[in-house]
């Protein structure tokens, strides 16, 4: 398992000597047993851990103790490491005893997510450690220096366990935009099913912000394995919760209880805040960052914002799975670990938002978050009980068909837009065609939102995310049924009855980005191709007309597509309800523009673009009228990023390499950077 502050490096003194093999023996007759003094300040490395966890008796338990700390160890968590800092001059001792007769933390009460485990199994009070038993313990006591780093990296250390005793961290000071990580642990407690979840483990930090005007300040928590709840919470000196400036999406959605990874706030200048970070997990880190809040008047700094907080802020949503399916219920539940019944159609936008950027020269920076969804995306589509080959995404059991149709179109068009920059690992390589096979197999749903206007409404969208899955398996395979479906989806988009400005941005982007350009030709050159690809070219210069006709004054675009004025194909909107403007079908029109060739230099467009960016929240995302914004934010993105790409940031060797009189901060920082260098694109 992965331990607590796990990148710290050998200490600048010499642990404590330990046998031939550095490890002791335990067991009931033997209780180890070992002191050290310390002065205030003094900084130490502690671990006490079983390396050969099978040696155990039958539920055998060993409970370790430090400094007011104590944690029971058995062969699911069989380890205990803390980083100390000593808050006086005293003596202190590591104990490592054996555990017969102890409640099992596993059957306290719960207080969020209380699965169904208990039910079936609970574990036994009293655990006899046979007579003369002893197993292996390794032990370390190493004194750390970690000096003032100089890379913006705070290690956390303990005791930090209330608003009384948070570690101290100073932003602000310069008063341009700043970013910290903080790498920690919580070790000292029990990891695998932590029964005092919300009152012990918690790491409590205070952040003095010396800024001079308001900041966006911005926590994201990553842990390793996100198979446990996990939170940060936001506080004032008075102990009462601080929430100015939090995401809208920072709420419970179809879950017992919320918890929250992504947080923002809104920071006043000379303000004294606590970060309370309920991380649950050996090893943690906490990227902290201040940012001016939008709108902004820079569409690619609007771009940046966008996709950072876009994609923290979906990979929390995911932590607890919506709809009762909680990685720590799961886990409880003996389930899956791994994937998850649904990644529902707005949260599939946290990987096919930021990959439709990352083709212009955008890269993520919370790397970590973005490597966790793309798993989650891989793994949310399953193998479907009655079609051959094929991989749906759905909440229903058995994972048959159920709602499928809808949520694999969506699926799909996810793989297939993050596959066309990131090459798939071999496990996940497979999926792309099986979402083509189900398309193949199952017909078109009406639509594919389920999350109010602007997400993914009309039926247009239904045919762009469809074409997209078959033509890149067309591309793959040149397979004629991949293609011959193609055609199917051309042909049903010269049909569809036009509901939302949606539907004509969808239809141009299809025609213009879906098709391969040179369609005529791979089909022969056939007078029934020529025909199809001929009426379709016609249809979207009536649609960029009708487009250009249902703008708003304001340089927006709503959802009503208008109506016929005369034969002259003139359109007008049948109200003029302020509630028609909403970011979405303005990112898509200007979408549609762009695949068009537009760009700002067309009166329309820069229009479009101003009020786009008019519409952003401060810190990032996008929406008006759907229930999170997610899609919303993932088409203002695309959008955006077309019309204004950027030029890659290469990596520079010097910043990876040892500075003179390095700290052991810095050197921690110089290798989570470069384990966060980034995502290679393909060709």
């Amino acid at each position: 398992m992965l331990r607590g502050a796990m990148l710290l490096l050998p200490a600048a003194a010499a642990c404590i000597a330990q046998g031939p093999d550095g490890l002791q023996m335990v067991g009931a007759s033997a209780p180890f047993h070992r002191s050290i003094a310390l002065k205030a300040g003094d900084t130490i490395e502690v671990s006490a851990g079983l390396p050969a966890p099978s040696e155990l008796p039958p539920n055998g338990r060993l409970a370790v103790e430090w400094a007011g700390y104590r944690k029971v160890i058995h062969a699911l968590d069989p380890d205990f490491y803390i980083v100390y800092r000593a808050p006086q001059s005293k003596t202190y001792a590591l104990k490592v005893s054996v555990v017969d007769d102890e409640e099992a933390i596993f059957n306290l009460p719960r207080w969020r997510e209380a699965g169904s485990l208990s039910k079936v199994e609970t574990f036994p009070r009293q655990t006899p450690w046979p007579a003369g038993k002893q197993v292996k313990l390794r032990v370390k006591m190493n004194p750390v220096a970690f000096g003032v780093s100089r890379r913006g990296m705070v290690l956390e250390t303990e005791p930090n366990d209330s608003i009384a005793e948070a570690q101290p961290v100073t932003m602000g000071a310069s008063g341009a935009d700043e970013t910290l990580h903080i790498t920690g642990g919580a070790d000292d407690i029990e990891y695998f099913d932590n029964g005092k979840i919300g009152r012990a483990g918690d790491d409590w930090f205070r952040l003095d912000y010396k800024g001079t005007e308001p900041r966006l300040f911005t926590g994201n928590l990553v842990v390793p394995d996100p198979f446990v709840v996990a939170q940060l919470l936001f506080y004032t000196g008075d102990g009462k919760e601080y929430r100015e400036g939090a995401n809208a999406n920072e709420r419970v959605h179809q879950q017992n209880e919320g918890y929250r990874t992504g947080i923002t706030r809104l920071l006043r200048p000379g303000g004294i805040y606590f970060l309370r970070v309920e991380a649950n997990s050996p090893g943690y880190e906490v990227e902290l960052r201040l940012r001016k809040p939008g709108p902004y008047s820079d569409p690619r700094e609007a771009v940046r914002q966008a996709m950072y907080d876009h994609m923290s802020q979906v990979d929390a949503w995911l932590q607890n799975r919506p709809r009762g399916a909680a990685v720590d219920r799961r886990i409880r539940d003996t389930g899956s670990l791994l994937g998850t019944g649904c990644m529902s159609c707005h949260t599939q936008s946290g990987v096919w938002g930021p990959a439709g950027a990352m083709r212009y020269g955008y890269r993520p920076e919370n790397v970590a978050n973005f490597r966790h969804l793309m798993n989650v995306m891989y793994e949310s589509l399953r193998p479907t009980n009655v079609l051959q080959d094929a991989a749906n995404n759905t909440s229903l059991a058995p994972y048959d068909l159920g709602d499928g149709p809808a949520g694999t179109r969506v699926a799909g068009y996810n793989v297939a837009t993050l596959e066309s920059v990131l090459a798939p690992r071999r496990l996940h390589s497979a999926q792309q065609i099986r979402t083509a096979n189900f398309v193949l197999q199952s017909s078109d749903p009406s639509g594919v939102n389920a999350a109010g206007p602007g997400s993914n409404v009309g039926q247009a969208v239904v045919y762009r995310f469809a074409g997209e899955i078959l033509r890149l398996a067309w591309s793959r395979t040149n397979d004629e049924k991949y293609m011959a479906a193609l055609e199917d989806k051309m042909r049903r988009m010269l049909t569809i009855n036009i509901r939302f400005n949606d539907d004509l941005s969808n239809r141009i982007e299809f025609v213009r980005t879906t098709l391969p350009r040179d369609y005529i030709a791979l089909r022969g050159g056939t007078d029934e191709a020529h025909n199809l690809w001929s009426q379709l070219r016609a249809q979207i210069v009536v649609d960029e007309r009708r487009l250009r006709q249902t703008q708003h004054v304001d340089g927006s675009w709503g959802f009503d597509p208008g109506v016929t004025e005369d034969l002259g194909l003139h359109w007008k909107t049948t109200r003029s309800d302020p509630k028609d403007i909403d970011p979405a079908p303005t990112a898509l029109a200007l979408t549609a523009l762009a695949a068009l060739g537009y760009t700002d230099s067309d009166a329309a467009v820069k229009r479009g673009v101003d009020a786009l960016l008019r519409m952003q929240d401060p810190y990032g995302r996008w929406n008006r009228n759907a229930l999170t914004g997610f899609v919303t934010t993932a088409y203002s993105i695309h959008a955006l990023s077309r019309l204004y790409p950027m030029m890659p940031e290469q990596a520079r060797r010097e910043d990876f390499e040892p500075r003179a009189a390095e700290t052991l901060s810095d050197t921690v920082a110089r290798f989570r950077a470069m384990a966060q260098l980034g995502l290679t694109p393909v060709g």
